[in-house]
């Protein structure tokens, strides 16, 4: 396992934060996505896969940030829309 090996491998924190996210494991999966974008931090995915598990976990103001970093730093017209529109979708403050 990359993590194992390499316990700051960026691709393998952000894999298991989305899958511990998807067996509704939000909290848990915030902490690795959280630190997957500490080490990567202009890495617009990161910050979209930490931003769904903190909307699943109802830390929405929390989600409104990371969905803007992700949006300064992603370069993917595609998930920028998608972005986009994740905020939009938010509560307003």
């Amino acid at each position: 396992m990359a993590l194992q090996a390499d316990p700051d491998h960026f691709q393998a924190l952000v894999n298991i934060g989305s899958m511990l996210s998807v067996r509704e494991q939000h909290e848990e999966a915030i902490g690795h996505l959280e630190r997957a974008t500490e080490l990567v931090p202009d890495e617009g995915r990161g910050w979209y896969c930490l931003a769904m598990a903190q909307i699943n976990a109802g830390r929405l103001e929390e989600a409104r940030q990371a969905i803007e970093r992700a949006l300064d730093t992603e370069p993917s017209a595609r998930l920028r829309e998608r972005l986009s529109q994740l905020l939009a979708s938010l509560p307003t403050r």
